[in-house]
């Protein structure tokens, strides 16, 4: 059996299947009927038009404003000829393995997403993850700063690989920068859900260890700081912390309260946090005489334990 370029047949009077499997008759009208529509295979089109939910399915692409050459209901196959899931695209022939059509090949599928989708599946995990972070009382800066850092060098290293394997500088560059940012999402999510997990875990467990663990600060340095809060102003500990470069505690009040809540008194937190900082040097931002409050209460427990 011999096929055109679009799956017509040469051989007149044979009746069987084309190159998708579906049933071809080529004594008919010389069209296909798949499903719910019909294929003629000597132009490649489709000449009775896609259902609405394939027009919407790509933005990106003005093509699919054309009910009658748009190709995904084609690609997608579902059992009706049409594609009831436009946004659950795991059905495609071509992402299958064809020795195993059970199964989704992951390479086929993620080639053949649009950009668009790209960059707006991983615009979306990051603020997912963004979200659980700063819930949970971490900070949104940092997280931000990261994702950024990791759209940009994934940008760098996907466009020379693109550029590599032959694309030109445009698309090198866009498809580049897509897959920066759904990878970037990918883990800044994970990041968040991890995160959240943990302060889940650390709340109903009571573990004071991991919540102290998910309010340190800085917590690499080589030193740890305590001091007054003095109203989170320039003077307080944690702005002293900052600059300084040193390690340093604090929890958001909304969760303080709560936390101050749940563990009938959140100044074990405290206490885990002074623990784990054994073998760092201690920094103070107020005078001793001036201790007062919770930083008194550190100074005495640094004593009893002879740190």
């Amino acid at each position: 059996m011999t096929l055109a370029p679009f799956g017509s047949l040469y051989l007149e009077g044979f009746f069987g299947r084309n190159f998708r499997g579906i049933e071809a008759n080529p004594a008919d009208m010389g069209l296909y009927w798949i499903g719910d529509r019909w294929y003629d295979p000597d132009i490649g089109q489709f000449v009775s038009p896609c259902n609405i939910q394939d027009l919407v399915y790509n933005i990106f692409d003005v093509g699919n404003y054309n009910r009658y050459s748009l190709g995904i209901c084609h690609l997608y196959f579902p059992p009706s000829g049409f594609n009831l899931f436009p946004w659950l695209p795991l059905v495609a022939e071509e992402w299958k393995d064809p020795r195993k059509p059970w199964q989704i090949n992951f390479s086929n599928w993620y080639g053949g997403l649009h950009w668009g989708w790209k960059v707006g599946i991983g615009a979306g995990l990051f603020l997912v993850g963004l979200g659980l972070t700063v819930l949970t009382g971490g900070a949104a800066l940092p997280f931000v700063i990261k994702f950024g850092i990791g759209v940009a060098v994934g940008t760098a290293i996907g466009t020379g690989i693109n550029l590599a394997m032959g694309a030109d500088f445009g698309d090198a560059l866009l498809g580049g920068f897509a897959d920066s940012v759904l990878i970037s999402g990918v883990f800044s999510f994970g990041s968040g859900a991890i995160r959240a997990g943990r302060y889940g875990y650390a709340y109903a467990t009571k573990n004071a260890e991991i919540m102290a663990k998910l309010f340190t600060h800085n917590k690499y340095a080589g030193s740890y700081m305590l001091g007054k809060w003095d109203g989170g102003g320039p003077t307080g500990y944690i702005a002293q912390a900052k600059a300084g470069g040193h390690t340093y505690f604090a929890m958001p009040k909304r969760i303080y309260t709560s936390v101050n809540a749940r563990f009938a008194d959140a100044w074990s937190v405290n206490q885990a946090f002074l623990v784990q900082q054994a073998g760092k040097t201690l920094w103070v931002s107020h005078s001793l005489a001036a201790a007062t409050n919770t930083f008194w209460r550190e100074i005495e427990f640094l004593l009893l334990l002879g740190m």
